[in-house]
């Protein structure tokens, strides 16, 4: 009940009376902006402006909550503003140093690349070389691929369905001639030591 005529008062203009309401909050503010970031110095900075902010709003306060809970939800949004802010200002020096070592990385580039090597037709040359080999990896992987797909699939084929090796020649053709017959040759191997 006292507490409620002190806000009254604070809110109709008597400063004492809004003195003595940030006097008694104050440790209760800073304890809780403490635990929340873990750093004493930064804790008292944001109570401080809790504060601040108060006394520009009291007149905003209802009886809705209790008084310390208006102060810790302007306290949590002035800490909420403070780290969006550093994060804002971090992604900015991110960006700064990320823009320095792209300058830096070009000038290393323009000392390094000299003037026969930039010709066009130099160039064209080294492009199309890169996709041969490009081209030639991802054939050698494929083929690789097929291969290994096709012994397992023939090899789960023969394992699992106990087909004779005629059959499942017949039925896979010539297409897969080679891969059946190391298959069998496994199998072979496998079970016939």
């Amino acid at each position: 009940m006292e507490e409620q005529a002190t806000i009254k008062l604070a809110q109709q203009g008597d400063t004492a009376a809004l003195a003595r309401l940030l006097q008694e909050h104050y440790p209760y503010v800073l304890r809780y902006l403490i635990k929340i970031t873990f750093d004493p110095q930064w804790a008292e900075d944001l109570a401080q402006e809790t504060m601040l902010k108060c006394i520009h709003k009291i007149k905003l306060y209802h009886d809705k909550s209790k008084f310390s809970s208006w102060l810790i939800t302007i306290a949590t949004r002035i800490h909420i503003d403070h780290l969006r802010k550093r994060q804002r200002e971090r992604n900015w020096q991110d960006m700064e140093r990320w823009e320095q070592d792209l300058h830096r990385g070009l000038e290393q580039l323009d000392a390094w690349v000299t003037p026969s090597v930039t010709d066009v037709h130099v160039w064209e040359r080294l492009i199309v070389e890169e996709r041969h080999i490009q081209r030639k990896k991802l054939r050698r992987e494929l083929t690789i691929f097929w291969i290994v797909a096709t012994v397992v699939w023939i090899l789960g084929l023969l394992s699992f369905t106990q087909l004779p090796i005629a059959f499942v020649a017949a039925q896979v053709g010539a297409l897969f001639g080679f891969p059946l017959f190391w298959a069998f040759k496994v199998r072979k191997r496998v079970t016939h030591p």
